[in-house]
């Protein structure tokens, strides 16, 4: 990865945080106390945002390809050993 792809890709990740740690502040201070307690005790596993898996999914749409992948769809094995 190029230090320009880098920076991009740390440049995203700070906008993202950037724009939804501020709805969950509001909402959690929108929380009553006793709600908030119910839920880190009953609810704690449930209490994360995953944005690896999250974030995983997106990156798993790009396949990596390479200017020989043409080529290499092109040939037929059976061309190459003589096979009929």
């Amino acid at each position: 990865m190029s230090s320009d792809e880098r920076q991009k890709s740390l440049v995203a990740l700070n906008n993202l945080i950037n724009e939804v740690q501020p709805i969950i502040d509001k909402h959690v201070d929108e929380m009553d106390v006793r709600s908030a307690k119910y839920l880190v005790d009953n609810y704690s596993k449930y209490l994360r945002i995953n944005l690896l898996e999250d974030i995983g999914r997106k990156a798993a749409e790009h396949k990596y390809s390479s200017p020989f992948d043409d080529l290499i769809d092109n040939v037929d094995i059976g061309d190459y050993y003589g096979d009929d």
